[in-house]
């Protein structure tokens, strides 16, 4: 892979140090609280309690205006007011502008309700609002009303409505606040008047029968203020309804409500994010970049996007937490008014998302993230730039125009995919430990009794972390390091890598000098660092692990060669990527490669051939049985099924790759090939049944268990890492891209590793039969074994065990007391010979 794509030492150390500025921002305990809630369910708890008061306060103060009121009632009253103080003092401590908070709508409305009413009880016991304090009783029906839109805004609620209905429940609310809050009001002014309205159910019909238009006269104001209210009332109605109809109009015919600016937070650092956005990248990066493994995270995230604001992402992002610290910006962030308005200027870093199917190999996609990044640059010459390019040749143009990070998508995609080939699950392996996964108690607690997805979740929660090994390993082999850790380690940590001398490796022969940076599996840093923080634990030699017999030892080294040949289709232009793996020092066999491809270019091909050997071609289509039959895919180990961009329809581009996968395994019943495919759109994953169900019976659209199944829906990329298709190894989305260009940005080093795992000269991962003197043991135990022989299991490809669905899955570094099946498969980082 092209060298260019990694970080200078410059570059990371810029990088690093962006990192931990952004960390010690704000760092006080106000803020790290703030964070807390933002992000933990009792947040979204304690919003929900203070509706649930705010309304039963609404009642009781509609009680209490009747005409004999129980006396608890006051008490009542004055126990939410309490509450009331305690919430308003929490939230004023926890707000990163004082100021702002104290002037904001809801301090406002909680003042008005909370002083009147206890300056009332202390100067009248027992009563409450009495005198000139009346006039702020109606207060409390906003404050009830305010409560209800935050509710109404919460992810966990919102997602269950659309925009129209959303706008529609608004419209409501607001209609009955303002019924409520005028009939209190001209109660207030009449009561004692000798008049027709002398309790408030009264104030509350005429209130009622004059916004109707009917105007019966039966019941009139009397004084002056009573009048001015209604007057008010009305002009009020007229003016604010339609408004909100317009909102409500506007949604229906999507208009753009997105021409704003950014106004930056002092405290509070912001990216950019650009470039070709749309619905699933854009929620995708969102949720990457605020994963609540990284912990508190005090960065804004301002989106640019030429695209108007969808209604689905809309209503994802009126979730609090991503409203406070996401702002979307509609603008071709070229012009300079369109840089201005999302403080190009003062940002520190920007994102810039590239189409991961181009089809024109001149790169005009390529062209188009240059020049924005050309043009944010010269905006912001200091700012830190993470970038996708597709094709290599434009890699050096971007590191000329600024980019501190560039990643070839192509070349990431297409290396995952020719090491999908040989080892099968790869891409799962890989997408899996190089993006953040925490949500998997939300299937663990409603699905318990399901072990293999127990086994699933949690192998997908481990992620890449790095840290300095200690001083008190020095002159210790690595694999000794390794094996010490995962098996001292209370939660299953892996160390697979280390960078020596300033270059990433997997599983190397070296002895640690203590004070390097290693590269760790585990489900936490928290984790991670407590384990590491006992400096007084020192690794053992291997000699003192219990020995397996010469036997077992052998039949690891003698493990059956790959055989037979890769047939992938695909575009020419792009196939070098592919093909560059499969021919790196990792591989101690050359695996013969033919191409299946419609496009005539006898000069590209000559190319490929003097470059690369055991090279073959052969025109045709796989949608053709008889071209595949032709390219010998009875014979064939695996076939690849690349994604190209040529009809301008997701679907029908997405079908294109799907329907030869299902014709082969329909054919070939009894053949045991290795298929993998590209999707672009996620969407269409439930396409991809007909491949997973010819090798695997039982297997649904969704993961099936024992009693009932599990709904997965596939827009979600959270809820795609539990669809067949990808915890199997079959279906990879290129759109995982986007995840990737946000861990560097939060862990410079991760994009090396990949690298280092896709095309290494040093170490090589494969996918290797177990011996069967290991079936049945732990893997804690299958872990030790492997270790003596200079290799690091990373995990297995497991095949449940006499359950359903009977879908193999990749289980990321198993716990040890994990008990390997006769079916399974270990991964390996084996080191090169």
């Amino acid at each position: 892979m092209e060298t260019d794509t990694l970080l200078s030492r410059d570059d990371r150390e810029k990088v690093n140090n962006l990192i931990l500025q952004q960390q010690q921002v704000g760092k006080s305990w106000s803020t790290s609280l703030s964070n807390y809630f933002d992000a933990h369910v009792s947040g979204r708890l304690i919003d929900i309690a203070m509706c649930f008061f705010s309304i039963f306060m609404v009642v009781l103060y509609v009680i209490y205006l009747g005409e004999d009121h129980p006396e608890v009632v006051v008490y009542m009253i004055a126990g939410l007011l309490f509450v009331f103080v305690l919430y308003y003092i929490l939230q004023f401590f926890l707000a990163v502008s004082k100021l702002y908070f104290f002037i904001s709508f809801a301090s406002v409305i909680d003042i008005l309700v909370v002083v009147p009413a206890v300056l009332s009880i202390i100067l009248t016991p027992h009563m409450l609002w009495n005198g000139y304090w009346m006039f702020f009783h109606p207060f409390v029906i906003f404050k009830a009303y305010y409560h209800l839109i935050k509710l109404l805004k919460m992810h966990m609620v919102n997602k269950h409505f659309n925009a129209v209905q959303i706008h529609i429940t608004h419209l409501y609310l607001s209609i009955l606040c303002m019924i409520f809050a005028c009939s209190g009001w001209v109660y207030v002014v009449e009561f004692d008047i000798d008049n027709d309205i002398e309790t408030f159910d009264k104030a509350f019909y005429f209130v009622m029968v004059t916004l109707s238009t009917v105007g019966y006269g039966d019941i009139t104001p009397t004084t002056f203020i009573g009048r001015c209210l209604v007057i008010g009332l009305i002009i009020a109605t007229v003016t604010y309804v339609p408004l909100k109809v317009g909102d409500l109009v506007s949604d229906l015919n999507d208009q753009p409500e997105d021409f704003g600016k950014y106004k930056p937070v002092k405290g509070h650092p912001h990216v950019i994010l650009t470039g070709y956005l749309n619905n699933q990248n854009t929620i995708d990066f969102i949720q990457e970049f605020y994963d609540r493994d990284r912990g508190e995270s005090n960065v804004n995230l301002v989106i640019m996007s030429r695209e108007d604001l969808s209604t689905d992402l809309k209503i994802f992002l009126q979730d609090p937490f991503y409203k406070r610290r996401v702002t979307y910006i509609k603008g071709g962030n070229r012009a300079e008014n369109d840089l201005t308005r999302i403080r190009a200027d003062s940002a520190s870093s920007v994102f810039i998302l590239n189409k991961k199917v181009d089809r024109d190999s001149t790169g005009e996609n390529d062209a188009g993230v240059i020049l924005q990044l050309v043009s944010i640059r010269s905006y912001n010459p200091s700012i830190l730039s993470f970038v996708q390019i597709n094709e290599d040749i434009n890699i050096h143009n971007a590191k000329c125009a600024g980019a501190t990070v560039v990643i070839c998508t192509n070349e990431f995609k297409l290396g995952l995919f020719a090491k999908s080939a040989v080892c099968h699950g790869f891409s799962t392996l890989a997408t899996v430990i190089t993006r953040s996964y925490s949500s998997p108690d939300i299937y663990l607690d409603k699905y318990p009794q399901e072990k293999w997805l127990s086994e699933y979740a949690m192998g997908a929660d481990q992620e890449i972390y790095r840290h300095l090994l200690p001083y008190t390993w020095s002159g210790k082999n690595f694999i000794d390091c390794a094996s010490f850790v995962y098996e001292n380690s209370a939660q299953s940590i892996l160390l697979f890598g280390i960078r020596v001398d300033d270059r990433v490796l997997l599983n190397p022969d070296y002895v640690i000098q203590g004070n390097e940076l290693g590269f760790f599996l585990s489900s936490t840093l928290d984790s991670l660092e407590s384990f590491i923080s006992v400096s007084s634990l020192v690794p053992p030699n291997m000699n003192q692990f219990d020995s397996i017999g010469e036997d077992i030892v052998e039949v690891l080294l003698d493990e059956q060669e790959i055989q037979d040949h890769i047939i992938v289709s695909g575009s020419l232009n792009s196939l070098k990527y592919f093909i560059k793996p499969l021919r790196c020092p990792g591989f101690n066999e050359t695996v013969p490669i033919m191409i299946l491809h419609n496009e005539v270019n006898e000069q590209l091909e000559s190319e490929l051939r003097e470059q690369y050997n055991e090279l073959h071609f052969h025109i045709g289509s796989p949608l053709n049985w008889n071209d595949l039959l032709d390219a010998g895919i009875e014979r064939a180990s695996a076939f690849i099924s690349l994604s190209k961009s040529d009809s301008g329809s997701h679907y029908l581009d997405d079908a294109s790759v799907i329907l030869p996968a299902i014709s082969i395994k329909n054919n070939l019943t009894k053949s045991k090939i290795n298929i993998v495919v590209e999707l672009y759109d996620r969407t269409n994953l439930s396409l991809v049944k007909g491949i997973v169900s010819q090798i695997h019976s039982d297997v649904p659209d969704t993961l099936v268990q024992l009693n009932k199944p599990i709904s997965v829906g596939y827009g979600s990329l959270r809820e795609f890492h539990l669809s067949p298709g990808f915890i199997n190894g079959t279906v990879y989305s290129s759109l995982m891209l986007d995840s990737l260009l946000c861990q560097v940005f939060f862990n410079p080093d991760v994009l090396e590793v990949l690298q280092e795992m896709i095309l290494s000269d040093t170490s090589n991962i494969t996918l290797k039969t177990i011996p069967k003197e290991l079936h049945g043991r732990s893997y804690g135990s299958t872990f030790r074994y492997y270790t003596r022989t200079n290799v690091i299991p990373m995990g297995l490809l497991r095949h449940n065990h006499n359950e359903k669905p009977y879908v193999p899955y990749v289980f990321v570094n198993p716990d040890p007391s994990a008990v390997v099946h006769q079916k399974d498969k270990i991964y390996l980082i084996e080191r090169n010979r």
